[in-house]
């Protein structure tokens, strides 16, 4: 059965539809099953320094970590039920937030132990770690402010309030600032972590319901999915909407390949691929994944997308291999 399904998955992946041949596209390889149960994943990150990707098995209260080399999983390592991620690779660290838990697991990325947990007032979901100053950015689900946990002390120091629910969010250190979409009233916000305040707030419409998000510092600009089948890019100093195109519904997790120029969205049932040009943003491919793929994960060094899913009675990671 285990094969069967893989197999088939495969096939869908790498021959289903003809754009996923296309330029700027992605081909699917044979998915990697993983020890312990199915069930649900939610964020995914990359830890570029040890290459590897990790991934929040929410369902199975594990985190995942596989080794980009080879495609072989490394380990599950018990944290809850995590949702965010991020990686501290000068400290050898991975953060996790827990939403039952309401916690901020630590896990020591060459031991793989937990080595802390701070307790918080509230499930977490998305979480960003800005490694400038050493505090993580922690998002209380469906809340109206950000956690700020000095990692070093494993202390909760402050908050940050936001004006509606906080989705993805992300550190830029080009800039210093922590960009946040807030999805229930269609917009960005931009904060410093400087007095850990908002100090700008942009409209991301014609995409509702920012989800994914994802910062290009070679342009200066920050590129907002929404789930109603919308991408904008915005303008870092302006933060007006100058491009935008069409991806899938249901969007959630994106990433931007800035070598490649290439935005990948994943939505319900799809990879989106969305081509980035100094003038704006051209739609691409749209590759088919696993269902239950709605977070992903990039690789710079091979620019590779990975994506973790589960069926009823196994979970898997798959590497989508770029074609150009």
């Amino acid at each position: 059965m285990e094969r069967s399904i893989a197999l088939l998955v495969y096939l869908i992946c790498t021959l289903g539809l003809p754009t996923a041949f296309a330029a700027n596209s992605l081909i699917g390889e044979k998915p990697i099953t993983l020890r312990g149960p199915a069930g649900k994943f939610d964020f995914m990150a990359t830890d570029t320094s040890r290459s590897r990707v990790l991934a929040a098995h929410k369902q199975a209260k594990t985190l995942e970590i596989i080794d980009l080399k080879t495609g072989n999983p490394l380990n599950s390592v018990e944290v809850g039920h995590a949702q965010g991620v991020a990686v501290d690779s000068q400290s050898h660290r991975y953060f996790l937030g827990n939403e039952t838990e309401q916690s901020i697991v630590i896990i020591d990325s060459q031991s793989f132990k937990k080595t802390g947990e701070v307790k918080l007032d509230g499930p977490v979901d998305a979480i960003a770690f800005d490694d400038k100053n050493g505090m993580l950015y922690a998002a209380k689900d469906d809340g109206d402010y950000l956690w700020v946990i000095d990692t070093n002390t494993s202390k909760l120091v402050g908050k940050v309030s936001i004006p509606g629910m906080p989705e993805v969010l992300e550190y830029d250190p080009a800039t210093d600032r922590i960009y946040l979409n807030i999805k229930d009233k269609n917009e960005v916000v931009r904060i410093d972590p400087t007095t850990n305040k908002v100090d700008a707030t942009w409209s991301t419409l014609p995409a509702t319901s920012p989800h994914g998000l994802a910062v290009d510092s070679k342009r200066s600009r920050i590129y907002s999915a929404g789930g109603n089948g919308k991408i904008v890019a915005l303008d870092i100093k302006t933060g007006k909407v100058t491009s935008s195109a069409d991806i899938s519904n249901g969007v959630d997790q994106i990433v931007f390949d800035a070598d490649k120029d290439s935005i990948y969205s994943a939505c319900k049932g799809f990879i989106v691929v969305t081509q980035v040009t100094d003038s704006g943003l051209k739609e691409g491919a749209k590759v088919p994944s696993p269902k239950g793929a709605h977070t992903l994960a990039f690789d710079p060094n091979t620019h590779d997308i990975w994506v973790a899913f589960a069926d009823s009675n196994h979970s898997f990671v798959q590497k989508f291999k770029a074609t150009h």
